[in-house]
């Protein structure tokens, strides 16, 4: 019975993880300058390099002014 909760509960923190890394780095990559934010940091995409495709983040704790959505 340890092992079943075990397993639902890798399952479970997978899924999480694959959902976070989609939500932060796969929405509008082309545009050079995106805000993405979470419960409380903001990704601010600052460089994406055209030939591998890789784009570099910053990010930093959100403070509560109004965060303009694209």
């Amino acid at each position: 019975m340890k092992r079943f909760y075990f397993t639902v509960l890798s399952v479970l923190v997978f899924l999480g993880q694959n959902l976070l890394s989609f939500q932060l780095f796969s929405r509008n990559t082309t545009y050079l300058k995106n805000t993405y934010s979470t419960s409380n940091i903001i990704f601010d995409q600052v460089n994406r390099n055209e030939k591998t495709n890789i784009v570099t983040y910053k990010y930093k704790k959100k403070n509560f002014d109004l965060i303009e959505k694209k």
